[in-house]
């Protein structure tokens, strides 16, 4: 009996409305499940160490809720989880920060649903992702 793999995900952003747009479009494609929804920094390292997710989907840059050293802190806590940065940030050295953790992919807020779904789909698999608009403010 073989069951498709499912992607246990977290999605970690202050904005109920960005959250519960990602939830949605989660729903939408085939093998992926929201198993928790934060939008705390200390949340991020409890939830992704107790559920051990396939991938998280966080934005950092709001102060007060997320930050790069509590996805850092999250990610030494849980190895194998894929993180896909979706955020509004334009900012090179903290995207190069960003890189630097290892994450898997980096979208911005402005880019379409389609490229939103491209990388989560390609993170989720361990595929490296970068959209448009960053790539060009990394080259």
């Amino acid at each position: 009996m073989t069951h498709s793999k499912s992607f246990r995900t977290i999605i970690a952003d202050c904005q109920p409305l960005v959250a519960a747009a990602l939830e949605s479009l989660l729903i939408e494609k085939q093998g992926f499940e929201v198993i928790r929804k934060i939008n705390k920094g200390a949340e991020l390292m409890q939830f992704v160490e107790t559920l051990q997710p396939s991938l998280l989907i966080a934005d950092y840059k709001l102060p007060g809720f997320i930050s790069l050293d509590d996805i850092r802190n999250a990610m030494s806590f849980s190895p194998n989880t894929n993180v896909l940065i979706l955020s509004s940030d334009s900012d090179k050295p903290s995207i190069l920060e960003a890189l630097q953790l290892g994450i898997k992919g980096y979208v911005t807020k402005e880019c379409s649903l389609d490229e939103v779904g491209m990388a989560v789909q390609s993170v989720a698999k361990g595929e490296k992702f970068f959209c448009h608009k960053i790539l060009d403010i990394i080259m």
